[in-house]
């Protein structure tokens, strides 16, 4: 049993060490306010760390639209527009490129 504890361990380790340096001030900032929260300094960085991460992720993921512009998108799906002019000719250039080449 200990050592299929050991070997699972090496597999897939439980945690990570991050290293930081930051200036004396800033740890003590981050001390005081881990202090006020009654919670280590590692968990009140953790906690942090990932809510910054959830939210800079989310930022850059995710493209908020207006209502109109909601109903716009949705709208294109369900009725799209005829392709104009330029688009006939991209696709006729594709298929002379592209088709015509794996042929």
């Amino acid at each position: 049993m200990a050592t299929e504890t050991k070997r699972r361990t090496r597999q897939t380790p439980r945690t990570v060490r991050i290293v930081a340096r930051v200036a004396p001030e800033t740890k003590e900032k981050i001390e005081r306010a881990a202090s006020l929260e009654q919670t280590s300094v590692t968990t009140f960085i953790e906690r942090n760390a990932v809510q910054a991460a959830e939210e800079t992720i989310r930022r850059h993921e995710v493209i908020a639209l207006s209502e109109r512009a909601s109903h716009a998108l949705i709208e294109s799906f369900f009725n799209p527009r005829a392709p104009n002019d330029a688009l006939i000719r991209a696709r006729q250039r594709h298929d002379t490129l592209i088709v015509s080449s794996e042929g």
